[in-house]
């Protein structure tokens, strides 16, 4: 198989935002997404190798999660108000803040994000914009960075290409 220069397309960044689940269009990115993926692992310390000093006898696997990055050139301020809300306020009034110690995941204040690109869209089920939100002020036109940590949902699945309502 011969090596090729790849290019997945227009990344249209949709979001579901409400109790119906419906995507709504976000916008587009400066320059596509930058997803990034995290694999989790514990160590297993041993005498034979030093103990917790020297280096693990053992590697346990126990998860992974993706990390979205966007840098927002052009959006919907309607949906966008509601992302930098930082929860999916299903059932809550919109501007309003949780209430501390709420359960995300439990609550469902979570997002659906989805990555839509011709060759290889990506659609994460459970995306909390975590980090914080960044927009410069000024001439120069208007960006906004968004980061979402993405996790599996309760299938088990942590992204597939289901890119449909």
């Amino acid at each position: 198989m011969t090596t090729t220069a790849i290019n997945h397309g227009k990344a249209t960044i949709r979001l579901s935002t409400g109790s119906s689940g419906l995507l709504e269009t976000l916008g587009y990115t400066r320059n596509g997404a930058d997803v990034s993926s995290e694999t989790f692992w514990i160590d297993v310390p041993g005498d034979e190798n030093a103990g917790d000093s020297g280096p693990p006898i053992e590697i346990q696997y126990v998860g992974e999660m993706a990390r979205v990055r966007l840098e927002m050139t052009k959006w919907d301020a309607l949906v966008m108000a509601k992302v930098v809300k930082k929860l999916n306020s299903n059932t809550k009034v919109w501007g309003a803040i949780a209430t501390p110690g709420t359960f995300v995941f439990m609550n469902n204040l979570h997002y659906r994000l989805v990555v839509d690109t011709p060759t290889d869209p990506r659609n994460f089920y459970v995306a909390v914009p975590r980090a914080p939100t960044q927009r410069n002020c000024g001439v120069r036109f208007a960006m906004k960075v968004l980061e979402f940590d993405c996790y599996k949902n309760d299938a088990g699945v942590l992204w597939d290409s289901n890119v449909t309502g």
